[in-house]
């Protein structure tokens, strides 16, 4: 049975294989914009907490679930677009806000990436 090391080096082997250098890159800008977007949602929803504002909670929970989607370390082509298709089935404007928002922080598109 595989340990969690080597699944993440699996993964890793099976993404160089099916993306390019440039789409590992924007994959990596797009990852590491949603994870800073996810420090920062996890940072005002222990505010939102403390100041029992729980429409707030539940947005920032919504939206913190819709950014772990995003931040998945193990990415293979399918992975990504299984994860994106999830946010999209869901018809909700907090999913599309959060793909919006990664994408223009990176300054890449997540559709680009899984051509």
């Amino acid at each position: 049975m595989e340990n969690y090391e080597q699944r993440q080096e699996r993964y890793r082997s099976e993404a160089a294989k099916e993306f390019t250098p440039e789409h590992l890159r924007d994959i990596a800008k797009l990852e590491h914009c949603a994870r800073d977007l996810l420090a920062k949602t996890v940072a005002e929803l222990h505010s939102a907490i403390s100041l029992k504002d729980s429409k707030r909670v539940a947005y920032l929970r919504q939206r913190r679930f819709y950014l772990l989607l995003l931040c998945d370390e193990s990415v293979t082509r399918s992975i990504l677009r299984g994860n994106l298709n999830q946010m999209r089935r869901r018809n909700s404007l907090v999913a599309d806000e959060v793909i919006k928002e990664v994408e223009q922080k990176a300054g890449a598109h997540f559709d680009n990436v899984l051509q």
